[in-house]
This record gives C-alpha cells, structure tokens and sequence, in this order.
C-alpha cells in the first residue's frame, strides 16, 4: 500500500499534468480552450457549463487576457471605492475579479491603492503588537502585509504568538510511532515533530534512514525511463528523480515536444484550429506559445463590435436586442457596462 501525505500525492500528480481522479471532473477539450478569453469568464462559463472560478483558473494559468472586461453596472458608489483599496479586496467585496476593477480603475485614470505612502501616526504605531495583525489592519484601514512590516520595523513581537514548550511526555513519544500519528496525537504539526526528533536525535523505525545509492544504481540513470530504474531498484520515482537531477543528467525520456521551425511559422499564418490539426497540438499548448513569443491569431473567433451595433446599446432592454443582433445577453450587458452606458429604461 502506498504511504504518502495527500499533499505530497498532490503536487506529484500536478507536475505529472494528471488530472484528479473522481467522477466530478471533466476534461477541458480543445474547443473549451479556443472559447477562454474570447468573451467575459462569466458568459463562457455558462456556455460552457463550467464554474466561474474553473473558467478563470484555466484562462490565467493559460496567460489568456481578457477580451472584454467583466460584467458589472459600475453605480456611483462603486465608482467612489477604486483607488481606496486594493483591486483584488475591492473585487471581493463587489463581486468581480482584480483585473475588472483594475481596468475600470485605468479607464477613469483613478491611481492605485498604496498605503505605503501614508504615513504612521503615533496612535496607530501604539496599535501595532497590542491587537492581531488581521484587527489592526481592518481598524487602521491598511493592509495586513503594511502592518506586518510596520511591526517588522518596530521590532515588536506579534501578539497571536504563543510559543508551546515542549513536555518530557511529548518527547517521550517521539519514534514510538510514525511522525503522522504523534502530530495528531499531541496536537502538533507533523514537521514540528519531524524536527524535534530530528533535535534530540531519536532514532525511528517507522522512517529509516535513506538507503545510499550503489554504482550500479547510478549507473541505470538516465539510461532508462525514471519509472523503469524505480522499479528495477526498488526506490521511488522521485527519490531517482531527485539523483538524476542532483547529477546533472538530462531526461532523455521527457515528454515535452520542442517546438519547431515550421511550427512556430504556423502561429503566424494559421488559425488555431488549423494548427492544431497540422500538428497535432493542444489548444493549451499553442495558446501557450503564442503568448510566450508574441504571436497573435491571425484568425480570432472573437466577434468585433460595429460601430453600428455600438450605436444600438441601451436604446433598448438587452434582452431584445441581443436577438436582434444575434449575440448573447451576457455579450450585450458586457459590451454596455464597458462603454458606460446605462441600460434602457422600459416604459
């Protein structure tokens, strides 16, 4: 059976490009990926019958910018809050992404939140240390990193530390059982008790000590796929990673595709689409390229907004008049909230 934290299985099966295993999740398809930043994460969320937080996950891990900003009626009160804050905590409370209340924000040339132009009076200073970082910022109006690196400065203690001394019976416990199982026992963290054992030099049968590498061992890496030398030499996959990496020698079994020259001459003349059936790709992977060397698509989906069907907007309940010009009602609100213009009053 194999023992290993959740966390640790986590980031393996990340770095593998894995997906998790279970019944709730749905591969993203070539289709789903072309549709990301072609209009506003909530409209192709619901058109794809996808979360809002899974549809902006994969846009930003993608590094696919926005089209369009997000939907929101921006009311006087809205207007009043940029600047005063920053943009991801003015997001939260308005119900939209950082970036939406940052374009807003540039569109109306409103300067940034930054507190660290304000300076401390001596009646915030006395704050600092009395109270938790997270209630002296919401009393003072700044940010939890400002008063932290205030009270930094100050060289004053914060005051939800508590430093728990350890007792002979906790110590006595250590190496009479796995690492896991005493943490949860005496209420502690499992590297906070990794590590006293570590102090006091306690041996423990449940973690024996690393097993050295032979010649022979060494030799298999890199001649072989890391999975293939694990198994033939009864080590973990990570643990030949590791070595291999340790000593300089390459992956001659990686699964990256290095982008060639005809390749990369395709972004430039060919839709996504096209490329991705000359070459086999994946939408990630060429939305990916393209970002890292510049490369626009020449043959976007995205349908541009007419003059004339700007003309249109809020002459009548978008309702109408996304049918009227074939697009839908999140487009519509979308492109209305962007310009500024208020929404049709029905008589």
């Amino acid at each position: 059976m194999l023992v290993r934290d959740v966390k640790e299985i986590t980031r393996r099966r990340r770095a593998l490009g894995l997906p998790p295993a279970g019944p709730g999740y749905r591969l993203w398809s070539d289709e789903e990926l072309l549709a990301l930043g072609t209009g506003p994460d909530r409209e192709i969320a619901f058109e794809l019958g996808r979360s809002l937080a899974s549809v902006q996950v994969k846009r930003i891990r993608l590094r696919i910018g926005l089209e369009v900003s997000a939907l929101h009626d921006w009311s006087e009160r809205d207007i009043q809050l940029l600047g005063t804050m920053p943009d991801e905590k003015l997001g939260r409370r308005l119900g939209l992404s950082g970036e939406a209340v940052f374009a807003q924000r540039q569109r109306l040339k409103i300067p940034s939140f930054n507190p660290a132009s304000r300076l401390w009076t001596e009646k915030e200073r006395n704050l600092v240390g009395k109270v938790p970082d997270q209630e002296a910022a919401a009393r003072l109006g700044r940010t939890l990193e400002g008063v932290r690196r205030a009270r930094y400065k100050m060289d004053v203690k914060d005051a939800t530390l508590l430093v728990r001394h350890w007792t002979e019976q906790e110590d006595a416990l250590l190496g009479t059982a796995p690492d896991p199982v005493i943490a949860k026992r005496i209420g502690r963290t499992v590297k906070a008790v990794i590590h006293r054992r570590a102090l006091l030099n306690i041996p423990s049968r449940f973690h024996p000590p690393d097993r050295p590498w032979t010649e022979n061992e060494v030799k298999l890496i890199g001649r072989y796929p890391d999975e293939e030398v694990a198994a033939r030499i009864g080590r973990t996959v990570d643990g030949v990673e590791w070595k291999r990496t340790s000593l300089g020698i390459p992956n001659a079994f990686a699964k990256v595709r290095e982008w060639t020259e005809e390749e990369v001459e395709l972004l430039r003349c060919c839709a996504d689409d096209e490329v991705i059936r000359l070459t086999g790709r994946t939408a990630g992977g060429i939305h990916y390229k393209r970002n890292e060397l510049g490369i626009p698509n020449p043959a976007p989906k995205l349908r541009r907004w007419s003059e004339a069907e700007d003309a249109l907007l809020g002459t009548e309940p978008d309702e109408k008049l996304a049918q009227r010009l074939e697009r839908t009602v999140s487009a519509v609100k979308a492109r209305r909230c962007f310009l500024g213009i208020r929404t049709a009053v029905v008589s």
